[in-house]
């Protein structure tokens, strides 16, 4: 530019001019970016770095703790899936990390180690993420194991407590009826109780026997309720109707045929037929 100047040839010369001026404007503004990128960094670098080597040790003292819960619990394909992961997981940021130390060692441009900053947080959100579920992994064994502790006592007494209800009824048949259903109650009962106390316990099979025996105790206790309210009230209804047996002979047979139905369990069909009886000689409204 000096030397076009100096012998007076100006033609080309503003664009030639413009073309530098660019250049100074885009080395000022990489400058400038620089310069932003180096105060973002040693604002925020060794917060992010300690906290990766916290993760990585932190995944130390949950690989060594393993080997003691695999002698309390049985250690099945998911929880080796999440140790891998996290393995994996893990290494990477090992990486990355060293990575940066290479940079920050090597004084290379902020931007680069910015960036690499910026990837070394990204992994650390998914190394916590493996890490706690692989951590959560163990504490669901746990608290299974307790639950299912905690049931093997409660649907004993449930069980036990149903069964003497239904026994009081004196209905044979209702007693009949339920005894499938508390047998294997109580050979579920036995089968938890046996899972949960041998070390290392099946945690796959303490859930799937917790399962099946807290859906059966909800419905025994469900049907079992139902069905000792039902013959308290036919018993009841009867005795009611017994008023009307001596002076209508449809009442009388219609009752001698519900005592039937009764003490066959079948309290719906005698609940109908006394009432049905009923409505023609009294409102039934007076026993309701």
């Amino acid at each position: 530019v000096i030397y076009s100047i100096k012998i007076f040839q100006f033609e080309g010369l503003e664009d030639l001019i413009n073309s530098i001026m660019e250049k100074i404007n885009e080395l000022r503004s990489k400058l400038e970016q620089e310069k932003e990128n180096c105060i973002q960094f040693e604002s925020e670098w060794t917060e992010i770095y300690n906290k990766a080597e916290d993760l990585e040790r932190l995944y130390i003292k949950n690989m060594k703790d393993i080997t003691r819960l695999s002698k309390i619990y049985e250690i099945g394909e998911r929880t080796n899936k999440l140790a891998d992961n996290a393995k994996f997981e893990v290494n990477k940021l090992s990486v990355i990390r060293r990575t940066l130390d290479s940079l920050n060692y090597g004084k290379q441009p902020y931007s680069a180690r910015l960036a690499k900053m910026k990837e070394l947080d990204a992994q650390i959100k998914v190394v916590e993420e493996a890490i706690n579920m692989y951590r959560n992994n163990f504490e669901d064994m746990r608290d299974n194991s307790e639950e299912a502790y905690d049931l093997v006592n409660e649907a004993t007494s449930k069980l036990k407590n149903l069964q003497l209800a239904v026994r009081n009824t004196k209905i044979a048949k209702l007693k009949q009826n339920f005894n499938d259903e508390f047998a294997l109650g109580y050979n579920l009962i036995e089968k938890l109780g046996n899972v949960i106390s041998y070390q290392p316990i099946d945690v796959d099979r303490v859930n799937k026997y917790y399962g099946e025996l807290k859906e059966l105790v909800s419905r025994i206790e469900k049907e079992a309720t139902l069905a000792i309210k039902k013959a308290e009230y036919t018993e009841k209804l009867i005795m009611f109707a017994n008023t009307y047996r001596s002076q209508f002979a449809e009442v009388a047979r219609n009752c001698a045929k519900a005592e039937l139905y009764f003490f066959d369990a079948r309290f719906d069909e005698a609940i109908e037929m006394v009432k049905e009886s009923l409505k023609r000689y009294t409102d039934i409204s007076v026993f309701e």
